[in-house]
């Protein structure tokens, strides 16, 4: 922080000096004056931060010299030193735009209380000048994507800018990021040149929802909003939600914005309508869903069992029920969620090294946000389908180093067999023979090897009642139960005890 002293007695200058220096070098005496007209040409040249001047001095009062600044358009913060006698001065310079005024004789605490103070306002000036210098698109983008109180600012900064209070505030959803060349094409059609375009735009730091604000209020609003969505579906590629809501003051933006992109869930339910409305959503008679239960327990038995074929089967029908009756979007979700989580389990069940690579994808996260009940039909699609691949890699494998290594294996699997031995007798080495297990089949080699021993462990219990956790561990390879028992739980989501029992109750 640079500092102008304007003191015209030489002891109360020197001491105001030292006090800054002791302060630390972040506070910086740039220069000081002994007189009102000094002071002016000082802060012209020097340019500071704040001006610490007294009230009385010859020449040019400290009064007279903040007016002469100010009124040359002075940024910079003036604190005034007085004694009690001068109070009214120091009031009258507090009008002319002072920060600050501290009685004489000074102390350090109370010198560095202003600063301090003079400081948070200029970061308040900084960040002002910013917003300035921000465009339209900016500041809604800002907006959408501040949840503190700095976010107000934003907010202040477009309503001086639009002064404007009724708007319809629109939210563009998609299921996923959305193209930068889409983006660009909303951006082309809404800074248009044409005249009856009065539109805001904005979007999310995921780059998965637009904000359009179009200024106005009435049919004529939702007519201009129906025009612009069947441009941008006509000139983009993504697969856009869109839901509007009307607002009629402007500092409600943040909740009005939270709000519309809530009405885009409703999707779910509205099975893709050109735009969801407020008003459409209040008229729905949603009926109580009863999960399908027979349509989880056939899908997890399939998968299960490994015939991945008839999976599909499944899934539609699953999603045709969803689509029979209109149910409320957070019941559909809830649905998806439920049989997500089966469909998880049963790939655990049927093989660990897919279940782990699915499950790297954090798909229950994925579904939270959804609109398209489409896309998460194919999401459920695509997770089977990587069990399928993997069976079929299996049986078919392509290249034939990884045939022969799951012939070593099969030979071998009951023992701690590791890709070294495997590798050692194909005579290549690990790491090449890791990085093409991996690629034929789509599960590491260890994964792999400790899944066979699973599933040999899973045939014990269930073809011998009474046989105990440690005689299997030692049958699959395993010296120490505790951690067989680990493994175990691991790859099946139940314990040895617990698995067992669930055959022979």
């Amino acid at each position: 922080m640079r500092i102008v002293i304007v003191e015209d007695e030489k002891k109360t200058l020197h001491g105001i000096v030292s006090l800054c220096r002791q302060m630390g070098e972040e506070y910086e005496v740039a220069g000081w004056a002994r007189n009102g007209e000094e002071g002016c040409r000082l802060v012209h040249e020097m340019s500071p931060d704040v001006v610490l001047t007294d009230v009385r001095m010859p020449l040019k009062s400290g009064l007279e010299m903040i007016q002469q600044l100010v009124g040359e358009g002075c940024k910079s913060k003036f604190i005034i030193l007085s004694g009690f006698a001068e109070f009214e001065f120091a009031q009258e310079a507090m009008k002319l735009g002072s920060v600050d005024y501290l009685l004489k004789p000074i102390t350090r605490d109370a010198l560095r209380k202003s600063l301090e103070h003079v400081r948070e306002m200029l970061k308040e000036d900084t960040s002002r000048n910013n917003l300035t210098r921000l465009t339209e698109e900016e500041l809604l983008t800002r907006l959408m994507n501040t949840e503190d109180a700095f976010g107000e600012e934003f907010l202040r900064e477009l309503q001086q800018r639009k002064g404007k209070a009724s708007c319809l505030v629109a939210v563009l959803r998609s299921d996923t990021r959305i193209r930068s060349s889409d983006l660009e094409e909303v951006r082309q059609l809404i800074s248009g040149d044409r005249e009856e375009k009065d539109f805001s735009f904005g979007f999310s730091e995921t780059r998965r929802e637009i904000c359009i604000l179009l200024w106005g209020r009435g049919k004529e609003v939702l007519f201009r909003l129906a025009m612009l969505m069947e441009e941008i579906r006509k000139r983009t590629r993504t697969r856009f939600v869109c839901a509007c809501s009307s607002m009629e003051e402007l500092e409600r933006l943040p909740e009005a914005i939270r709000r519309t992109s809530e009405l885009c869930n409703w999707n779910l339910s509205l099975e893709c309508p050109d735009i969801v409305q407020e008003s459409t959503v209040k008229a729905l008679s949603c009926e109580k869903l009863i999960y399908p239960t027979y349509i989880e327990r056939r899908l997890a038995e399939k998968i299960y069992s490994g015939k991945t074929e008839d999976i599909s089967t499944e899934i539609q029908e699953f999603t045709r029920y969803l689509r029979e009756k209109t149910y409320d979007y957070r019941d559909i979700r809830e649905a998806i969620l439920c049989l997500m989580v089966s469909v998880l389990y049963a790939i655990r069940q049927a093989n660990y090294g897919v279940y782990d690579e699915i499950n790297h994808l954090n798909v229950l996260d994925w579904i939270k946000d959804k609109v398209f009940l489409s896309s998460i039909t194919q999401m459920l699609l695509n997770m089977v389908g990587e069990l399928e691949r993997y069976q079929k890699n299996l049986q078919q494998g392509s290249h034939p180093l990884v045939k022969k290594a799951l012939k070593l294996i099969e030979n071998d699997y009951k023992r701690d067999i590791t890709v070294d031995e495997v590798a050692g007798m194909l005579k290549i080495t690990p790491e090449y023979l890791s990085t093409l297990f991996t690629k034929e089949l789509g599960v590491k080699f260890t994964v792999y090897c400790t899944q066979k021993r699973v599933n040999y462990a899973k045939e014990l219990f269930h073809t011998r009642q009474n046989i105990k956790a440690y005689e299997v561990a030692k049958e699959c390879g395993y010296a120490d139960v505790k951690y067989f028992c680990k493994v175990f739980k691991k790859y099946t989501g139940k314990s040895p005890s617990e698995y067992q029992h669930s055959f022979h109750v």
